[in-house]
């Protein structure tokens, strides 16, 4: 009986319950919501990490390309964020994004939207990934840029040469050699977002929540401990399984982080 407990839990952490007979079967419908959870967690991690690294690769190349003491000094912008506290970052965040905050009362004195249709950036799914982004952004951008940087500017001057226009020396000669960057950026975005909890909690509302906060939740409130550890396993083996496969197709020993 006390495996079937242990496992109990595990089967609780992707709604699924053991019946009469003791076989496993799917739980109520009105009591389905860590699959959801799983879901949500995986979404946002993924969107998030795509986000990043949009916005970072030509941040990265901007820093990269530009001279060492211009660079240097942008650098310090894009390191700010890690001298101040996460929770100020997203206090300051939570006062943009309300429907009264800064962003909105932008737009509407731009005329880009009506007073009456303020956008709700606050307490929701679009909150969480806003915020998450940002945060994680320079987590994207230092290992770009660390790339970017030990690659000779002589290479795509060399492809021009030869006939290549600017765009297709940047995409055949340039992009391939920041791979090592790219993958060092997005396992490292993509693992820390899958296991985020302060920023859902505080700007997500119930539609931002993701399993770090039913983690909390359990070892804080419903004191269910049991539930927590299974969720805190599966979580962390979701986390290994994809190293793993991120290993076998590019490679752990092609990223570079520095």
């Amino acid at each position: 009986m006390k495996d079937r407990t242990t496992a109990g839990y595990y089967w609780n952490a992707i709604d699924r319950t053991y019946d009469d007979k003791k076989n496993v079967i799917m739980q109520p419908e009105n009591r389905r919501v860590y699959v959801m959870f799983w879901k949500r967690t995986l979404l946002v991690s993924t969107i998030v990490t795509i986000a990043c690294l949009v916005l970072a690769f030509p941040v990265a190349y901007l820093l990269a390309t530009l001279p060492l003491r211009i660079s240097n000094l942008l650098m310090i912008c894009v390191l700010m964020p890690f001298w101040t506290s996460l929770l100020v970052r997203i206090v300051a965040w939570m006062i943009m994004l309300q429907q009264q905050g800064v962003l909105n009362d932008s737009l509407v004195g731009l005329g880009i939207i009506s007073d009456e249709n303020r956008l709700p950036l606050m307490y929701n799914f679009n909150g969480t990934l806003i915020v998450m982004t940002q945060v994680l952004l320079p987590f994207m951008i230092l290992p770009l840029y660390s790339v970017m940087r030990g690659i000779p500017p002589t290479y795509m001057k060399a492809a021009q040469n030869l006939g290549a226009t600017p765009a297709r020396a940047f995409i055949r000669v340039y992009m391939p050699q920041t791979i090592p960057g790219i993958g060092a950026g997005v396992i490292l975005v993509f693992i820390v977002a899958i296991g985020y909890f302060i920023t859902p909690e505080l700007v997500g509302g119930k539609d931002g929540q993701m399993i770090g906060n039913q983690i909390a939740y359990h070892l804080r409130k419903s004191l269910n401990w049991g539930l927590a550890s299974a969720m805190g396993v599966i979580l962390l083996s979701a986390i290994l399984i994809l190293y793993w496969v991120y290993d076998k197709i590019v490679g752990i020993d092609n990223m570079r982080l520095g």
